[in-house]
């Protein structure tokens, strides 16, 4: 076991949080103030690595009492946004710390009601916002407290705390107010992917779940088959080896006794699985069991071919005997995804954050995980609104700025734009608002099927924006110089990083099919709609500016052309003498634009079929193509265009 003592962003710790919950602990007790505690770490919450198990213990009348608690960070560094912590404490909750300290309680009351805003907008949708019941419903109870509900209760603790100032302590972490949201009812949906994406714990449940298969043959090859028995044999091999060694370690000669022939196996094949080989209840001293960690460590090290080929085995075994239902699960889940993505752009929301870390899925949970397979049966849920805009307004408001920033694997160079700079460069914000989610949903869906990320190299160039604009500031660019130096470098990454692992993963994500609801096809539809609006203006523009063809019916045929004229004319053009350069560099981006347009009509035939399935690269391809084509190719017509 060891002490707790990781270090948080924005100078939350965890050691802070676990401060809290043995406040709360305390509390529960009737502990009084000065009362001893103590926090141990036991080890790593095995559904999830990230997040660990702790102790909390508190001194009463002599004695320890104690109870756990999980926690851990639940998302990647963001910079400009909030720290999100996980935790486990007889019920889930979410913590969002904000990077800018909450001191004071009516603005803090403030961020959650703009929150309760764009929930309401999106009912029936289920939507976990902040609330102080999740925390304050452990500290203070009201007459008659199983009676009230909802937000009665919550406008009464709104009213507790302003009267009783003091007891505001309770929505603090390290001395500044924090957001708790209350996740018991539904699943995270990190928790759901561990179906598809916990391959490591599943190897390490296969190799750990019998420590005596090497000594029947018979019943590894039953597991394993026939032609893997020379990695049984050769492991057999190792094992006798490794406990020769454990006796002399141990001081024993002769034949081990059976519990500690079971002890050494058990060790063992931890061991090979990653884990740590003696657990707390094997009762091995401290500096023997560091002995056996080295013995092991020295075994496997010089015998590496056999256990990597060993663990090999093992992960081909669990895929091919993966259920046929995991295959339903997902496309259940990736159809709900989509589902989600069409119903938040029907009622003009853009989350501009979405990533498995701020989603939920909503279902009966006693029926999991077979509700996955029929997406009528459960649906995707939002957790948090911190960046979140509403971009579909009545009476020609504004939209509001919303707060800038990303999660780099998920996120676009307009995540971190501010509104006025993106109406100067695409004149069209609502679609660079929600078009950042079509982006995420795609990197996600992605990694539901391949376990990896799709924009690993790309995400390490979007972190590092930030930087490269205030640099590009400093040195006399205008905004819109920096945003074309940003996308040029931003967008040849991504679309070659998209392209090189689709290739990569085409067998998997082919295998995948994707049930495209109406509210899908229609959003999908509408984009390839627009998408089309937008290219045949370009044309226009383009047709005007170019100077080879001056004539009114000669720029006329220009835009209706077919991609395939339009390569006849620019052939002509190229070998024409004295032709002007700008002219013909025109004349190519429009033979550019009908190409596109071109393979956008095809794809919307193809969605014009409502019984029809896409595979998941189909989709993949598609969805990012409309991202790409507005964002990079198409932004301000010429402005990404001319060579």
């Amino acid at each position: 076991m060891k002490k707790a003592g990781k270090k948080g962003t924005q100078g939350v710790t965890t050691e802070d949080l676990l401060d809290f919950f043995l406040k709360l602990y305390k509390i529960h007790l009737g502990a009084v103030r000065g009362s001893e505690t103590r926090v141990t770490a036991i080890g790593p919450y095995r559904p999830n690595p990230r997040l660990t198990i702790y102790e909390l213990g508190v001194l009463l009348k002599d004695e320890w009492v104690t109870r756990r608690v999980t926690l851990g960070r639940i998302a990647e560094d963001t910079g400009s946004k909030s720290t999100c912590f996980f935790a486990i404490f007889d019920s889930k909750l979410v913590i969002k710390i904000p990077p800018s300290p909450v001191k004071d309680f009516e603005t803090y009351l403030k961020h959650i009601e703009r929150d309760k805003k764009i929930a309401a907008l999106l009912k029936p949708r289920e939507c976990l916002i902040p609330n102080v019941s999740a925390i304050l419903s452990r500290v203070h109870k009201f007459p008659r407290d199983h009676e009230i509900k909802g937000e009665q209760r919550e406008a009464l603790y709104y009213e507790w705390l302003r009267y009783s100032r003091e007891n505001q302590v309770f929505l603090k972490v390290a001395g500044n107010f924090a957001f708790f949201m209350d996740l018991s009812r539904h699943m995270f949906l990190p928790e759901v992917l561990d179906l598809f994406l916990g391959r490591e714990n599943r190897v390490q449940e296969e190799i750990t779940h019998d420590p005596a298969i090497l000594d029947q043959f018979e019943r590894f090859e039953g597991r394993y088959g026939l032609e893997n028995i020379q990695i049984g044999v050769e492991l057999k091999d190792l094992s006798n080896l490794y406990e020769s060694r454990v006796c002399q370690l141990f001081g024993m000669s002769g034949v081990m006794s059976p519990d500690m022939l079971h002890k050494s196996r058990k060790w063992f094949f931890r061991h090979i699985a990653g884990l740590s080989p003696v657990e707390q209840g094997d009762e091995v001293p401290e500096e023997r069991a560091c002995s056996l960690e080295n013995l092991l460590k020295s075994i496997t090290d010089e015998n590496r071919r056999i256990v990597d080929e060993y663990k090999a085995m093992i992960a081909e075994y669990l895929q091919r005997s993966a259920s046929p239902r995991q295959a339903l699960y997902m496309e259940g889940l990736m159809a709900n995804i989509l589902e989600m993505l069409a119903y938040l752009k029907d009622r003009g929301v853009a989350i501009r954050d979405i990533k498995p870390d701020n989603l939920m899925v909503a279902g009966d949970q006693t029926k999991f995980p077979v509700y996955l397979a029929a997406p009528d049966r459960f649906s995707i849920g939002l957790i948090d609104f911190e960046t979140a805009v509403i971009f579909k307004l009545r009476e020609n408001k504004e939209i509001e700025q919303p707060a800038l920033g990303g999660t780099p694997p998920y996120a676009t160079p307009a995540n971190i734009f501010p509104n006025n700079l993106l109406v100067a460069v695409y004149n069209d914000l609502a679609r660079a608002l929600y078009l950042q989610d079509w982006y995420a949903v795609v990197a996600m869906l992605y990694r539901i099927i391949t376990g990896t990320h799709l924009f690993s190299k790309t995400s390490g160039i979007f972190a590092a924006l930030p930087g490269k604009m205030i640099q590009a500031s400093k040195s006399g660019k205008t905004a819109k110089e920096i945003v074309k130096m940003i996308n040029t470098v931003f967008w040849q990454n991504a679309t070659s990083e998209f392209s090189r692992n689709i290739d990569a993963n085409r067998g998997k994500l082919a295998s995948v099919r994707t049930p495209l609801m109406d509210s899908v096809r229609e959003m999908l539809t509408d984009e390839l709609a627009l998408e089309r609006n937008h290219a045949q203006n370009q044309v226009k523009t383009f047709a005007l500016r170019q100077t080879m063809f001056r004539k009114n019916s000669n720029r006329e045929a220009i835009c209706n052309s077919t991609p395939e004229q339009m390569a006849r004319l620019v052939e002509k053009a190229v070998k024409t003498k004295g032709a002007d350069r700008a002219s013909v560099t025109i004349l190519k981006n429009i033979y550019r634009i009908k190409a596109r347009m071109k393979k956008n009509l095809a794809t919307q035939k193809k969605l014009e079929n409502p019984d029809m399935f896409l595979s998941a690269d189909e989709l993949l391809c598609i969805m990012f193509e409309r991202v790409v084509n507005f964002m990079y190719r198409g932004a301000q017509g010429e402005f990404l265009e001319v060579e």
